[in-house]
């Protein structure tokens, strides 16, 4: 997934991972037999992405994920905001210095105590430790970050969701009532807990 927003570059780098395993799935639908494992891993896929994302039914990141995020740099107020959540942990940050050099890139622990990640469920934002940006190039990617996003472990309720459409899924395989399946009393229930806006939006 790639997306522009105010002039940020958001990329997906990896993910999202699926929220069930093969084995997990072949328990949901009791299939004992290897024969369709292939089949089970491309729907446990479709179903991960019926909920997962700005498109899916819980409208932000539930499944495990990294995103980088290219900036002209922080907003007034010293802060750049990370526009996927729940944000987890940060890993890495890479910077342009003011008059030009090298990019200056943080990838291990020890350089990425020099940045502080502050993370609500639903906001998300990078400052330097200090609290002061060092000298930025005028450059619209001056920084790049990039961090891990989603669950992990993934809730219990957001596995069940998705036994719910991989179910309907694998036993409607001729009609793939996906947006039938959207209306089960059941399925709104589950991820209307959790459910809220892509803050990217």
């Amino acid at each position: 997934m790639y997306s522009v927003l105010d002039g940020r570059i958001l990329t997906r780098v990896t993910g999202p991972q699926n929220l069930l395993s093969l084995a997990e799935a072949k328990a949901q639908l009791r299939a004992i037999h290897d024969d369709e494992d292939a089949h089970i891993a491309d729907l446990v896929a479709s179903a991960t992405a019926e909920l997962d994302g700005p498109e899916g039914m819980y409208g932000y990141a539930v499944a495990d994920q990294r995103w980088q995020i290219v900036t002209f740099g922080p907003d007034v107020n010293g802060r750049l905001t990370l526009p996927v959540t729940p944000v987890r942990s940060l890993f890495s940050v890479a910077y342009w210095p003011a008059g030009g050099g090298a990019q200056v890139v943080h990838t291990s622990a020890l350089d990425l105590a020099n940045w502080k990640l502050w993370a609500g469920d639903n906001w998300a934002y990078v400052v330097p430790s200090s609290d002061v940006w060092p000298g930025l190039d005028d450059r619209e990617d001056a920084v790049t970050i990039q961090f891990n996003a989603g669950y992990s472990p993934v809730p219990v309720d957001v596995k069940q969701a998705c036994r719910l459409v991989l179910t309907n899924m694998y036993e409607n395989r001729s009609t793939m009532a996906a947006s039938g399946m959207k209306e089960s009393p059941a399925l709104q229930n589950l991820v209307a807990k959790r459910a809220r806006w892509w803050l990217g939006q």
